[in-house]
């Protein structure tokens, strides 16, 4: 099995960002957090394949950053008012009304990792902008849903930080494709926040919706989304 930096550093990460639909549940919603929130500035922090920015509006300025650039499958940055960044120190201080942090976190394999992401974050995000993250819910990482399960032993401790566990990602294609993710409980992700100044203004759970022909699961939320300010 791959690991962190292998993977999302590799041309494999590619093959992960072309699966059909693979974001499908949590995109849209996103998205519209974002038009409703209407930021003069955006910054989509470990950005993947960067599509999400084309879902918003052209008067958005919008900056992608992400370790492999290479994924990025907007043809045309310019076309949605979209600038790419190589480095995160290169990011302006004090500038984005908004900052997304989608799937980052779940990837990052040590809290040294973590800390860095986060203080650069509070870096950059203007005093009064927003901080938006979305990740699969760890509380339930052992269940399985209409798009992603993960393999565990059975004796996996839910509160040890930092566990590597195998992540399954299916898409509507039927396809399949597997690599490292790491497990950072709850109650972790909420100190480390605190930890670096931000206070979490609204946390919403999202249930599993169908997709892709496999049974969803009506008793467990997959993701959760914080917004911090």
């Amino acid at each position: 099995m791959n690991s962190y930096k292998n993977f999302w550093e590799s041309d494999k990460a590619q093959d992960f960002h072309e699966m059909k639909n693979y974001k499908t549940m949590e995109i849209p919603k996103i998205a519209g957090l974002i038009e409703k929130a209407n930021p003069a500035t955006f910054l989509d922090y470990g950005c993947g394949n960067g599509l999400i920015n084309t879902m918003l509006s052209k008067k958005i300025e919008k900056t992608l950053f992400d370790i492999n650039l290479n994924n990025i499958s907007i043809k045309n940055p310019d076309e949605y008012n979209c600038k790419i960044s190589k480095r995160a120190a290169d990011l302006p201080s004090d500038y984005f009304d908004m900052v997304l942090l989608s799937f980052v976190l779940v990837c990052v394999p040590d809290e040294k990792q973590i800390m860095e992401i986060l203080r650069n974050i509070r870096r950059v995000k203007k005093r009064n902008g927003a901080l938006i993250i979305l990740e699969s819910h760890p509380c339930f990482v052992q269940y399985s849903f209409s798009y992603f399960d993960s393999a565990l032993d059975k004796d996996f401790k839910y509160l040890s930080d930092g566990a590597p566990f195998q992540r399954n990602i299916f898409d509507s294609a039927g396809d399949k494709i597997s690599f490292i993710d790491y497990h950072w409980p709850l109650s972790f992700k909420i100190n480390k926040l605190i930890e670096t100044g931000f206070n979490i203004v609204h946390m919403e759970e999202t249930p599993d919706e169908d997709f892709c022909g496999r049974p969803r699961n009506k008793f467990f939320p997959p993701l959760y989304y914080f917004i911090c300010r």
